[in-house]
Order: structure tokens, then C-alpha cells, then sequence
């Protein structure tokens, strides 16, 4: 994922931004939410431009790389970034190298779900690296009060942005219609792939425009799983969040609570990757290291 990073950052940087490099070809696209084709620019099948966005200030294509959308490079980026933060045991320097590579990936999906995640960790490293100095630790405070004040207001202006288009208003439609399949059907769900349900929850503009695409992982799996079916899902997290706090392992913790904030985030429930993770976390030493 760090090659995939490392091109996808490249084609970026001089052919969605800087236009230097021209496009080979199009190719056609149904990611769309509603079934329509559209299509999509391609440069030598290593990377490709199917989105446009906005977040803050900047507005234009967004890394996307082999994946279908933003969201997606955003979800698979965020992954291989926490598995090489404390999951992965690596020299200091090609460590710190993979991490800038991938916080840049990140950043350049232009996905708020990525982003916050991004903030969130940098708090936790403000707020778990220790110092010896007085100094230090109140321009620690410091940094953090301008920080939590930075973080609070992107989210606020990114929520705003997104709640006028159509990602925002989609994807609080989902959580909400997701949500009440499974106050219907709690313990056995309706059935997993079997989005009828679902369908019949949401607003009449889906309905009529045909935006049937979901983007909410967890919701949707226990609305089709119900508990049942989820069970999987519920027991590792429990069980990393009570072994995390009777180890005093904040790592532990915040890598738990981070996945399962991506697979809140991202409709990835049915897939494969979803369940190699699942397997990573529920067995898998996470480091104790503060640093």
C-alpha cells in the first residue's frame, strides 16, 4: 500500500494538480450510487480520477489512486497507516518515512473521515509523549487547546460543507435508515446483502434520483446481521477495550476505537479486508510504546 501511495501521490501532485502530465485514456465507471456510467480518466492504469471535492479552502480532483473513490483510497491509506504506527516493528527512519508517505496520502484523498482520524492521533501523541520540563509541558498545553480549537472547526466547516452537498446528506440518511432496519430486526437482522429494507427507509430523493449506493459499514451490518450476525465484530471490540484498559495499553485502545470509527465511516462490511482486520485485532500484540 506505501507503492500505492507513493504513485498515487505522484500522478497527483503533476497531473490532477499540476496538470503536467496528460491523461492515456478514459475508462467507464458504475460507482456512482445510482447504476449510471460515467467515465473516468485514466493514466496508464495506475491511477485515476473519478471524484471531485472540496474540503476547506481547496477544491479539485482528489487522490483516489487504483480505488473506486476517495473514501476508499482514504480507508485503505488509514489502515496501513495505523498498522505501521503500532502494529509494525520497523527501523525508526523508514518508519517515520512510511508515515509521512501516508499521512499525505491521507490528506491529499480530501476524505473527512481521514482527516479526523489524523487529528485524532496527533492528539493522542501530544497528549501521551512525556517531558521533563516545565516549559515543555505547558507549550504542550498550549498546543493542544489551539489544536483541539483547529480540529473543532475544520470538522465544523467540513460538516457544513458536505451536510449542502449531496455526501453529507447520503450518508446521514444511511446511518439514520440503517438504524431503524435494525430496531426492527435487533437480533437476526433482514438478511446480509439484503439491502430491501433499507431501501424502504430512506427519503423520498433517493428513491426518486435512484441513490441507492450505502456508505455506512457497521450500520448496515447490523441492520442485515442483526446481532447474530454481528457478534464477530461486537466481541473483538470489547474484548480489545477491556484487555486495553486492565493493560493501561492506550495504543490498544485507540487503534480499536479508530478501526472501528473507519468501519462506522466507510461501507466496507461484506469484504474480504474487513475480516483479515477483524482477525489482526482480535489476535495481534499492539505495542505499549508512548512514543
Amino acid at each position: 500500500i506505501i507503492i500505492i501511495a507513493v504513485i498515487s501521490l505522484f500522478f497527483w501532485i503533476f497531473a490532477s494538480i499540476l496538470k503536467i502530465i496528460p491523461s492515456t485514456g478514459l475508462i467507464t465507471s458504475m460507482w456512482t450510487g445510482n447504476d449510471s456510467v460515467k467515465f473516468v480518466k485514466s493514466y496508464g492504469y495506475l491511477y485515476f480520477e473519478p471524484q471531485y471535492a472540496q474540503f476547506l479552502f481547496f477544491k479539485g480532483v482528489r487522490n483516489s489512486a487504483i480505488f473506486a473513490e476517495g473514501p476508499m483510497a482514504s480507508y485503505n491509506f488509514s489502515l496501513a497507516l495505523l498498522s505501521v504506527i503500532y502494529m509494525i516493528n520497523d527501523d525508526k527512519n523508514k518508519k517515520d518515512i512510511k508515515i509521512f508517505i501516508l499521512v499525505i496520502a491521507i490528506i491529499s484523498t480530501l476524505s473527512a473521515t481521514g482527516i479526523i482520524m489524523l487529528g485524532i492521533l496527533c492528539l493522542k501523541y501530544l497528549n501521551t509523549k512525556k517531558y521533563d520540563d516545565i516549559y515543555k509541558v505547558i507549550f504542550r498545553m498550549l498546543v493542544n487547546i489551539v489544536f483541539c480549537i483547529v480540529i473543532i472547526h475544520m470538522a465544523y466547516v467540513t460538516l457544513s460543507q458536505k451536510m449542502q452537498v449531496n455526501s453529507g446528506q447520503l450518508r446521514s440518511s444511511d446511518i439514520l435508515s440503517a438504524y431503524n432496519v435494525w430496531i426492527d430486526n435487533i437480533f437476526f437482522g433482514t438478511g446480509i446483502g439484503d439491502h430491501t429494507a433499507i431501501y424502504n427507509y430512506l427519503p423520498y430523493f433517493r428513491i426518486k434520483y435512484k441513490f441507492f449506493g450505502l456508505s455506512t459499514g457497521l450500520m448496515v451490518l447490523l441492520a442485515e446481521g442483526g446481532i447474530y450476525g454481528s457478534m464477530p465484530y461486537i466481541y473483538v471490540f470489547f474484548r480489545n477495550i477491556v484487555e486495553s484498559i486492565r493493560k493501561m495499553n492506550i495504543n490498544l485502545f485507540v487503534v480499536t476505537a479508530l478501526v472501528y470509527y473507519l468501519w462506522f465511516m466507510t461501507y466496507t462490511p461484506f469484504r474480504y479486508i474487513n475480516l483479515l482486520v477483524l482477525i489482526i485485532l482480535g489476535t495481534i500484540k499492539v505495542s505499549t510504546s508512548k512514543e
